[in-house]
């Protein structure tokens, strides 16, 4: 489907949930995600990929990595994508 695309992943902030840097995703284009799946989403003008929480009525982002916070935004949170697979080379 045109909605569906393949986006190289970069950084560590999703290690833990087996994601690593230079894996290839099959994402599908959405403004519409449930809590628990993992985004591609625009917070402040940056593409950022993590999974997407509710707490209180708010949704948030929140890395795979211990190392990195949660992301909390006054602004609106800008869904683009659902991450449905990786792929990785060895």
């Amino acid at each position: 489907r045109e909605a569906t695309y393949l986006m190289r992943a970069k950084g560590e902030s999703m290690i833990d949930a087996g994601i690593l840097e230079g894996d290839m995703l099959l994402v599908e284009r959405t403004d519409k995600a449930k809590s628990g799946n993992i985004v591609i989403a625009m917070v402040d003008g940056e593409r950022t990929m993590k999974y997407l929480r509710q707490r209180n009525g708010r949704y948030y982002l929140e890395p795979a990595n211990k190392k990195f916070t949660a992301i909390i935004t006054e602004n609106e949170l800008v869904i683009e994508a659902v991450v449905k697979a990786v792929i990785r080379k060895y």
